[in-house]
């Protein structure tokens, strides 16, 4: 027995953007995310019945007769389509995702945050330095050049 979930994330972000942060979540699934822009791709469940809806990225997951399933997805597919509004809205089976996956939608709104800090720091020709971890949350250090005019004279 399937148990769908589904909801609407506040990402609004690009498709492309939105699969890096994926792979930044599932590394394992870099070689098995499917995206199609114009949202053609169909959803199975484990039992390999074809959802009614079209997405735009799918994780494969054991039923899907046309890909190869992704690491760790015991059971249906994972399927993410763009809504009106821009926003992301996944659909998933939680019990057949592996652990990494588990609460998707709060981590791949900490991975696109941390995707577009990287973004930022590289446009503005900066160095980054340091990435890491601490209480659940994560932290980028980022060397700034300073204009002469601004710097410290000892």
């Amino acid at each position: 027995m399937s148990h769908w979930q589904s909801g609407e994330t506040e990402l609004k972000c690009s498709l492309n953007l939105l699969r890096r942060a994926l792979i930044e979540v599932v590394g394992e699934w870099e070689d098995s995310i499917v995206i199609s822009e114009e949202g053609s791709l169909p959803l199975y469940n484990y039992q390999g019945k074809k959802d009614s809806k079209t997405y735009n990225l799918v994780v494969p997951g054991c039923a899907n007769p046309n890909h190869k399933k992704a690491i760790g997805m015991i059971y249906s597919d994972m399927g993410i389509s763009k809504t009106a509004d821009g926003t992301w809205n996944i659909t998933f089976d939680e019990s057949g995702m592996p652990k990494k996956a588990k609460n998707i939608g709060g981590k791949l709104k900490g991975a696109v945050a941390v995707l577009k800090v990287r973004h930022i720091a590289k446009m503005g020709k900066n160095k980054q330095t340091a990435e890491f971890s601490r209480s659940g949350k994560k932290y980028i250090r980022i060397l700034t050049p300073v204009q002469d005019k601004h710097r410290i004279k000892i």
